[in-house]
This record gives C-alpha cells, sequence and structure tokens, in this order.
C-alpha cells in the first residue's frame, strides 16, 4: 500500500500556491506532524523532506530525497 502525504502551501498574500505530495509517509509520522501543530512544518522540513520522495501534485515522476542520494566520489 502506498501513502502519499499531500501538503498545501500557500503565500501569505493567498496569491500564490504550491501542493506537494511526499511518497510513503507512515502513519504514525502524519500523526506527530498534526500533534504538531501550529509548528507542524517543522516536522516536515526536519523528518519528512530529507526522507520522503516529494513531487508536486499533478507531476508523474518523484524526486528522491538528498539523503537517499549517494555521496559524491572525491
Amino acid at each position: 500500500m502506498t501513502r502519499v502525504l499531500t501538503v498545501r502551501f500557500c503565500s501569505p498574500s493567498k496569491e500564490q500556491r504550491l501542493a506537494l505530495e511526499y511518497r510513503d509517509v507512515d502513519a504514525e509520522l502524519h500523526r506527530r506532524m498534526l500533534a504538531a501543530r501550529p509548528h507542524w512544518q517543522r516536522v516536515l522540513e526536519r523528518e519528512i523532506a530529507p526522507t520522503h520522495a516529494v513531487r508536486r501534485v499533478g507531476e508523474h515522476s518523484w524526486r528522491e530525497p538528498a539523503a537517499a542520494a549517494p555521496a559524491p566520489a572525491h
């Protein structure tokens, strides 16, 4: 089963909107994000974004998180 968390962002002026989907976010992590209100974005930035693939709503391909990318060779 695939779990997708959809997060909608809106600029303070309400003129710009962005919706992102994060793949395979488990229910416990989702609960922690909701419980962190009004600071839910901290959970998103620290625990979800670094470890989960993301895409804009409507896109077909996912972008893997930077943490999952192999380290560059020196």
